[in-house]
């Protein structure tokens, strides 16, 4: 970002110190900035956290310090756990995770959240340090990071009910024979006479582009067969990140997904409908 916009700023500056915390670390002889660390509540007992230091404070301790007291301020706050999510492509961001000690887990394909308990203080610190420090260099790279989070939040502001467009967001898999969440759409947008948003996703660029846009397309005429307005999305992005993005883009009123279907190959517990509960800004729906 070259400039914040004034959304942005007022989000990053007005916190209110239960759902949103930032901690400034000063330079005592300039009084510059050489530090922020800033938790998000992403749940009831559940943060994301974030930090940055100057590189010319790096190695000096600052960031353990930083890390002690935004953990301190969380559990102040009724906080018990931090989440980080992150993108992994290879075995050795495997390893690193593994070696945290922490409940990490696979999302879908490339998405790992990692969890780091609060509750024994000193302990849990070290380990998120070590993933923070690799998200820094470049080592681990953030999924929905708290700063996407904060962006969207801006853009769009605070859920509001009575603010909701009358618009279903439906996440669409092409290797997926049950359809679930499309036949739940397919039951339910007639009933409140929503229009519907299709939503697929590739990890890269190029990637499943054509499988993913056909998918979508085939799904589209059965609703519109059935009277239905839609539209389609195509997101070079994880599931998680295509649909809570959409979602809040569109100001839908519901997301619909389908549960992880039994007997489905994970190499870790934890699945994509229950990382689109905890952060999609309207209520979700899991199609089982």
């Amino acid at each position: 970002m070259p400039r914040l916009s004034d959304h942005d700023l007022r989000y990053l500056t007005e916190v209110d110190h239960q759902d949103h915390e930032a901690l400034v670390a000063f330079d005592e002889d300039s009084g510059d900035i050489v530090g922020v660390a800033r938790f998000v509540r992403t749940g009831p007992l559940e943060a994301e956290p974030a930090i940055v230091v100057g590189d010319d404070w790096q190695g000096r301790g600052l960031g353990t310090q930083l890390m002690d007291r935004l953990a301190d301020r969380a559990r102040e706050e009724g906080i018990a756990r931090f989440r980080a999510p992150v993108l992994s492509d290879n075995e050795a961001v495997l390893s690193l995770l593994g070696g945290l000690g922490e409940h990490w887990i696979r999302r879908e394909g490339n998405m790992i959240e990692v969890e780091i308990d609060l509750a024994p203080a000193p302990a849990a610190r070290p380990r998120l340090l070590v993933l923070l420090r690799a998200a820094a260099a470049g080592t681990v790279a953030p999924a929905i990071t708290l700063l996407d989070r904060l962006g969207l939040r801006a853009r769009y502001g605070p859920p509001d009910r009575a603010s909701l467009a009358n618009t279903i967001v439906v996440g669409i898999e092409p290797d997926d024979p049950d359809e679930r969440a499309l036949g739940c759409a397919a039951e339910l947008a007639p009933v409140f006479g929503s229009s519907v948003q299709l939503v697929g996703a590739r990890r890269r660029l190029r990637e499943g582009e054509e499988e993913a846009e056909e998918a979508l397309e085939h799904a589209a005429r059965r609703l519109r067969d059935r009277g239905l307005e839609v539209d389609v999305h195509v997101r070079a992005a994880d599931a998680v990140t295509a649909l809570v993005h959409v979602a809040a883009e569109q100001r839908a009123r519901l997301v619909i997904v389908g549960a992880t279907r039994p007997g489905s190959p994970r190499l870790l517990p934890g699945d994509v409908p229950g990382a689109v509960a905890r952060q999609a800004p309207c209520d979700v729906l899991i199609a089982r």
